[in-house]
């Protein structure tokens, strides 16, 4: 589980999770949570379910989830997301994981640059 905290303007605080996530094997497909009452994060969780669709094998499976039952939504005041990159309790997201780990982690950071409209830049 990874937790970001970062800041886009003076006292602004934003968050952005990512987690594998864990499901017993019964879910499959990247998940992203944002809190229901919050235009802002649903267009950033939007933002990265569509980036997540580019590179995930079964697009279709990529889903965004409004929710007001996460604490790490709820009580953040800025626009906030909890993206689960895949399941790590099913074989073809853990397999998907390993082999793409690299990928994943420039779609993620291509996608906090969008949301946060900077310039994504590879170093």
């Amino acid at each position: 589980f990874l937790w970001l905290q970062f800041f886009s303007a003076p006292q602004r605080r934003n968050t952005i999770s990512l987690s594998p996530g864990q499901s017993v094997g019964r879910i499959q497909g990247p998940d992203v949570y944002y809190y229901r009452d919050s235009p802002r994060s649903k267009a950033a969780a939007e933002i990265f379910a569509n980036n997540l669709k580019l590179i995930y094998p079964q697009p279709e499976l990529v889903t965004v989830v409004p929710t007001t039952s996460l604490v790490e939504l709820r009580r953040t005041k800025a626009p906030a997301v909890l993206v689960e990159v895949a399941y790590h309790d099913n074989v073809d997201d853990a397999n998907w994981i390993t082999s793409n780990i690299e990928e994943i982690a420039e779609n993620l950071s291509l996608s906090l640059a969008d949301v946060l409209g900077v310039p994504f830049v590879e170093i």
